[in-house]
């Protein structure tokens, strides 16, 4: 893994839940992330109101090896079925970067 460092979380919403709870785990989930130690971002994805994913980008492999577990724990008690794993992940301003410049945008990690 060369970086930017990151977690992804992946999960279909249980039918139990609505969307205001997912929602307002979210918002709690959130809070929690930017407390972090070596938190850089994070991006949310909602594909077609069932399939759900996260995004979180670390500063450092090390930050992201930290965090691992206690967000694996914590997803994982209210989406038992969620994949939480480690991979690369591209930050948000990265992103806003690559738009901006119609994609043309060069990193070297």
């Amino acid at each position: 893994m060369h970086g930017p460092y990151g977690i992804v979380v992946s999960f279909r919403k249980p039918a139990s839940m609505t969307d205001l709870d997912i929602e307002k785990a979210a918002d709690r989930a959130h809070r929690i992330l930017k407390a972090l130690p070596g938190f850089r971002s994070v991006v949310y994805f909602n594909v077609n109101e069932e399939d759900y994913g996260v995004a979180i980008s670390f500063y450092s492999q090390k930050a992201t090896d930290d965090a691992i577990g206690s967000i694996r724990q914590q997803v994982q008690a209210l989406y038992p079925d969620a994949n939480v794993s480690k991979g690369e992940v591209v930050p948000g301003e990265f992103v806003d970067e690559l738009i901006a410049k119609d994609g043309n945008v060069q990193r070297n990690y």
